[in-house]
Parts: structure tokens; C-alpha cells; sequence
């Protein structure tokens, strides 16, 4: 297994835990790897922000702050597609520039193979959106709508 897969199957692993959590030792032995592995992954983990939490002692160990993730996202490369074609065509809207930021991430978690299908369709559809206004007055009117 590429440690990539292992860093995502660990931290669905330790989502499904809840409470709970599971030691190092319980990880290393289901990923096949030492100990040591398993710490340095979750290190990564928690560097690229994931919210982990230790337990020290008996009966403690590793797991995700509740709430914190969410359930895998499963889109077709259509849908995918659709979701950055409507992004693209309102580049007005308010927000739109968060929403770009939520389709990349959203597009950054789909499996390979969809990813791949969906850049594949995204290269044959066109968006004819209008310029864009000033920034800085989206801005304004964004902060003064969330207050």
C-alpha cells in the first residue's frame, strides 16, 4: 500500500473509531507497518490540518476530533463537472471566490479515476462568463452581508 492510500485509509480508520480511538500498536498492526510508521503518519496527519487527537496511558491512543470530518464525498465526473461550470459561470456571485476554493477541494479529494474522467469532460465544456467587477467591492459587500 503507497503511504498516500495508507494516510487516507488511517485517518477513515480513525473517523470510524469515535471515541474511542485505537493505540498505535492496533494501526500498526492493521496497516502492516511498524509502529514508528504508524506515529510518523499520523504526524503528517496532523500537520496537513487534520484534527487529531492523542490519549497517553493505558487505554488511551489515537483518533478525529468529532465533527470535525466529513463522510466521504462521492460525485460522478458529471456532477463534478457541473459544480465547477456553475462556479465558473458566476464568477459575480457573492462569495464566488470561496466557492472556487470549495470546488478545488472537493476535486482534490474525488478518488483518481473520477478526477480523471472529470478533467477529461471539463476539458471539452466552455463557460462564456462576463468580466468580473472589482474584487474589492465584492468584498465589502461580502463582510457587510455576514455581519
Amino acid at each position: 500500500m503507497k503511504r498516500v492510500e495508507r494516510l487516507h485509509a488511517l485517518s477513515e480508520m480513525l473517523r470510524r473509531s469515535g471515541r474511542r480511538g485505537l493505540s498505535a500498536e492496533r494501526l500498526a498492526a492493521a496497516f502492516e507497518v511498524s509502529v514508528r510508521t504508524i506515529k510518523r503518519d499520523l504526524d503528517a496527519l496532523e500537520n496537513s490540518g487534520a484534527p487529531v487527537w492523542s490519549r497517553p496511558g493505558p487505554g488511551g491512543g489515537y483518533g478525529l476530533a468529532g465533527g470535525a470530518s466529513l463522510p466521504p464525498v462521492s460525485l460522478s465526473p458529471a456532477q463534478a463537472v457541473a459544480l465547477m461550470a456553475a462556479v465558473s459561470a458566476a464568477p459575480d456571485a457573492p462569495y464566488a471566490d470561496l466557492a472556487a476554493a470549495g470546488v478545488r477541494k472537493i476535486m482534490d479529494v474525488l478518488d483518481p479515476k473520477t478526477r480523471a474522467q472529470a478533467d477529461e469532460l471539463a476539458h471539452r465544456v466552455w463557460v462564456n462568463a462576463l468580466p468580473a467587477s472589482s474584487r474589492a467591492i465584492k468584498s465589502a459587500l461580502e463582510e457587510a452581508m455576514a455581519e
